[in-house]
């Protein structure tokens, strides 16, 4: 026996359909379908509103609409993904997964994207990692006192200023080195981003050619380049701490 109603089946591709628009939103979804094709920039929007007020439905919807033109969408279910101690991983696995199911995907892109996301995660890994390690060693030590220090154990380190200039001086040099990964990944990912919308827009103009009778060869231009909308469900309903890293790592 439910307790609740079933959720209305809606496909990725269906978009707003008599059907399943049970909120009535398919206006709303077409106005903001087009104010999110227009960016030229990248944008975080916010949707929200009360319980049970049809949010999760319109994502859906609204997604199938945005693939209907061409848009490269990626939905992402915070809540059923908060078991993870780092959002980044999932969050740019996603894309990953998007990019390797797309039938004319950018190899050399793609490739890139996964390197330069390598490197943000050795970046971000020690955060994790940083909080088991005091918790080891009863607060005294941090996995960045270990890494630091652990070249410095020998004998013949005993001049401790000098080792502790060394060590401000590599910790320097590492700042700089993470500034470097984290902005090679946000250009990465912006080449991904633009191949994967491209890739989509052409698909789609090639779906509206062959719907005319068209044939394959013909001269049908693809439509604009839309950008690559990533939409994060269920925020309100994850860990809060987890709730707060997916929107750091958003940034």
């Amino acid at each position: 026996m439910r307790l609740t109603p079933p959720p209305p089946v809606i496909g990725e591709r269906d978009g707003f359909t008599k059907e399943n628009d049970l909120f009535g939103l398919s206006e709303f979804g077409e106005r903001l379908a087009n104010r999110v094709c227009s960016l030229d920039e990248p944008l975080v929007l916010v949707l929200d509103g009360p319980w049970g007020s049809g949010k999760s439905t319109f994502i859906r919807q609204w997604a199938g609409l945005l693939r209907q033109r061409g848009v490269p969408t990626i939905v992402f279910d915070a809540f059923a993904n908060d078991h993870q101690e780092d959002a980044f991983i999932a969050l740019a696995s996603e894309v990953a997964a998007l990019a390797e199911a797309t039938a004319e995907k950018d190899e050399d892109s793609l490739a890139d994207y996964k390197e330069k996301a390598k490197k943000v995660g050795r970046v971000l890994l020690p955060l994790a990692v940083k909080a088991s390690v005091r918790a080891a060693t009863l607060g005294v030590l941090s996995a960045e006192d270990l890494e630091d220090v652990k070249e410095f154990l020998a004998p013949s380190a005993s001049d401790l200023g000098a080792v502790a200039e060394q060590l401000v001086e590599e910790r320097l040099t590492r700042a700089q080195a993470d500034r470097d990964a984290l902005e090679a990944f946000r250009s990465s990912l912006e080449d991904l981003a633009r191949s994967l919308a491209e890739a989509e827009s052409s698909k789609v103009s090639e779906s509206a050619g062959d719907d005319n009778g068209a044939k394959q060869g013909d001269d049908t231009e693809a439509g604009p380049a839309g950008p690559l909308v990533f939409i994060i469900d269920e925020l309100d309903r994850c860990r809060p701490p987890f709730a707060l890293n997916l929107l750091e790592r958003v940034k």
